[in-house]
């Protein structure tokens, strides 16, 4: 074979192996993503399901706070009034790094029930899920615009 039909060849061979490096880089970067999708999906149902029992736990909260307006006219200062009365004992929201209190706020006999969102993978949210005495409904909202958080 001549110089100038090993050049060629050569050239073919660099093509190919560069094809190759390509292809992998490809499959690898579709990983990646496709991990770090997978593992934001898993984080969501997390939260979801953590949301969906941290509002079981509050529903005796909830009931003991109306019952104490019903009684009081109004509603206490702190959650901790409605014991032993209204509730056994003020419930927790449950976290991975531990237990944390309820958000709560009363202005003009309506209150706010708020708590923490659980499902930042990397860094904490700035969601919470709060519960509106006016409305009678959950939402979902950032932190800035939760009205239990706003006296804390």
């Amino acid at each position: 074979m001549t110089d100038a039909t090993a050049q060629p060849a050569r050239r073919g061979a660099a093509a190919k192996v560069m094809l190759w490096m390509g292809g992998i880089l490809a499959v690898f970067f579709l990983l990646i993503v496709g991990s770090c999708v997978g593992l934001m999906v898993m984080a969501q149902r997390r939260g979801a399901e953590h949301a969906r029992q941290t509002k079981e736990r509050a529903a005796p909260l909830l009931t003991g706070l109306d019952r104490y307006r019903q009684a009081r006219s109004g509603c206490p200062k702190s959650l901790d009034e409605l014991t032993p009365e209204f509730i056994a004992s003020v419930p927790k929201v449950q976290r991975p790094s531990g237990e944390r209190d309820f958000h709560y706020r009363c202005a003009n006999g309506r209150y706010w029930l708020a708590f923490d969102d659980a499902s930042g993978m990397f860094l904490p949210s700035d969601m919470v899920y709060e519960y509106d005495s006016g409305a009678k409904s959950w939402s979902v909202m950032d932190v800035s615009q939760s009205n239990a958080v706003k006296s804390e």
